[in-house]
């Protein structure tokens, strides 16, 4: 009896945040025009028995130029949440995907913690002018030593034939310039793809990554594409290296990003992160040619206190020399209330509620025994 009535209580207690807020449109499919700004609105609906706060946070190439604003929404109430976009004019032509992500919380200090609700995919489409030249850029990764190809497309829906200058550049991951070209005087014809193939050695290009620039000039456009290019060697790249985690832990995750420079598959045999004398086994998996892979691995934070670390990667693959690098690791304080409001709040909440139970069954047995 008692079971049972604490069940119904809780259930009671909680049913005011069962729901979830929600947004719609969920897809908004947008025009860019000439004009300085425009403004569209969403639909947000909270059907809570409290105040929500509802934050949109955006993602994507042209985010700088969308503005949402914070928004509190009453009880079981819906509001037009105002989107404020002011693009620049200079907007390359072509289709530009957004994510709005929307998170809320609850005034009420009874509510759980923060959460996610809806995602909005925002398309946005500019048309290209009619004496727009539109250009595209593809290069392949090759090995060191090998000669590669830099393909640049141009094309105009214009009527009339386009003139103009095209400027070539490749840089290294220091920006640093490897080669340029200038051809001038080059004619895009209307109504068709032009297609520019030129041939670029790679013998006095150490192994890394590169960007080709391509840029038509004329009287009234400038038109830039970038695209990235690998020249490889047969070796494996630490690219990013988890270097924070918190004392006092059982199990933390730790990741390290590994780039495979080489035109073939390689398998990773044995891979591991050195602190002091813990060790953690990283998993062993097998990497596309010039591609990234993720490797994790979990460590135990008990013994060590905070401070400054130096973490010793060790990575063993078939065919290929050991990699061994070092990176700096920061053992952070065990979080506490401030750093961690997730975890602290979701624990108040339950204490609240255990509490709460526990004094209403006990003032309900007494009634009873009353009887």
């Amino acid at each position: 009896m008692r079971g049972s009535l604490c069940i119904i209580i809780c259930i009671l207690f909680l049913l005011p945040f069962s729901a979830a807020v929600h947004i719609a449109p969920t897809e908004i499919p947008i025009l860019i025009t000439e004009q300085d700004e425009q403004n569209i609105s969403i639909l947000v609906i909270n059907p809570y028995a409290t105040e929500v706060h509802v934050q949109g946070i955006v993602r994507g190439p042209l985010q700088q130029y969308i503005e949402i604003e914070a928004l509190l929404i009453p009880a079981e109430t819906t509001l037009s949440l105002p989107i404020r976009l002011d693009f620049p004019t200079d907007i390359q032509p072509g289709e530009h995907t957004h994510t709005i992500s929307f998170m809320y919380a609850f005034t009420d200090p009874r509510a759980p913690f923060m959460r996610t609700a809806q995602e909005v995919t925002l398309s946005l489409f500019k048309q290209a002018s009619p004496e727009h030249v539109q250009v595209d850029i593809d290069i392949e990764s090759v090995l060191p030593g090998q000669e590669t190809v830099l393909r640049v497309a141009f094309h105009t829906v214009s009527q009339t034939v386009k003139e103009g200058d095209v400027h070539i550049e490749i840089r290294d991951e220091q920006q640093v310039l490897q080669e340029r070209i200038l051809l001038t005087e080059y004619f895009v014809f209307p109504h068709e793809t032009n297609v520019l193939s030129i041939p670029i050695e790679t013998n006095n290009m150490p192994p890394g990554r590169y960007t080709a620039y391509a840029t038509f000039t004329h009287t009234t456009q400038t038109a830039t594409e970038q695209t990235t290019f690998i020249v490889g060697a047969q070796e494996l790249r630490v690219q990013r290296f988890e270097n924070e985690v918190y004392a006092g832990k059982e199990q933390q995750r730790l990741e390290i990003t590994v780039e495979n420079m080489w035109n073939e598959p390689i398998t990773i045999t044995h891979a591991e992160i050195q602190i002091g004398t813990t060790i953690t086994a990283l998993h062993t998996t097998e990497i596309r040619p010039f591609s990234q892979q993720t490797l994790s691995g979990y460590i135990r934070t008990e013994n060590l206190i905070p401070g400054l670390y130096v973490a010793s990667v060790h990575i063993h693959a078939q065919d290929t020399a050991p990699l061994y690098e070092v990176f700096p690791l920061f053992v952070r304080e065990e979080q506490t209330i401030l750093s961690a409001p997730r975890t602290v709040l979701g624990t108040t909440d339950i204490l609240f509620f255990l509490i709460l139970l526990t004094l209403i069954s006990t003032a309900f047995m007494h009634a009873i025994r009353k009887l």
